[in-house]
Formats: structure tokens, sequence, C-alpha cells
């Protein structure tokens, strides 16, 4: 048979091994990789047509108003996964 030690080996593989599965489970509220080829599409448009800031990035609100346009809104709250704030 197997000994205390041993079983505990095993068990913290295990555990491991499910932690990992479950770490690497694809996130059920991500778009699919394709279906964000409008959004792209729509945010190269207004990037390109906005006028810039002084940082030669396009104006936010000239973007908003753009991407609104091509409907599209910036959602409320703060950003998901404690992502920093957009600038």
């Amino acid at each position: 048979m197997f000994t205390r030690h041993t079983l505990l080996r095993i068990s913290l593989l295990a555990a491991s091994c499910l932690a990992s599965a479950a770490m690497a489970a694809p996130n059920a509220s991500a778009p699919a990789s394709g279906s964000n080829s409008s959004l792209e599409a729509a945010l190269s448009a207004c990037a390109s047509s906005a006028k810039k800031d002084s940082s030669g990035r396009p104006d936010r609100s000239a973007m908003d108003t753009c991407m609104q346009g091509k409907g599209f809104t910036r959602p409320s709250g703060p950003p998901p996964n404690g992502a920093p704030p957009a600038r």
C-alpha cells in the first residue's frame, strides 16, 4: 500500500492539476475571437478620422461620438479585471 507521505503527494498533485485546469478554462464572458472584427473595424475607422489631441492620439470625445455613430457605446463603470483606467 501507499504510505501517508505518498498519499499526500498524490493528493497535492491532483489538486494542482485541477486548479490549473480550472484556470485554463476559457472565459465564458469573453467574446469569441472572430466576433470583434466589426468593433476593430469601427475603432480603426474612427481613429483615422477623429481629430488628434496634443499627444497625437485620437481625441476621446471625438472617438466616443464616432463609435456611437457606428453603434458602439462605452460601457459604464470601472474597467473589468482591475485594468487601469483609460486615459
